[in-house]
């Protein structure tokens, strides 16, 4: 994937990758932040009535 003049590519339709746009001690606050986001409201995996099976995705 060609990069741009900008620095940045497109990875996917409409996703687009900036390298480094965030020094390494930002990238870790990022991290602390979403890990803490994650501990006060989980990732929510639904789950069939009755079986309690995981959801099946299509």
């Amino acid at each position: 994937m060609p990069v741009t003049q900008n620095n940045q590519m497109e990875i996917a339709l409409g996703c687009r990758y900036y390298p480094q746009f965030l020094n390494e001690t930002s990238q870790r606050q990022l991290l602390g932040h979403i890990q803490k986001a994650l501990c006060e409201a989980p990732l929510f995996q639904p789950t069939m009535p009755h079986t309690g099976k995981a959801f099946p995705y299509v």
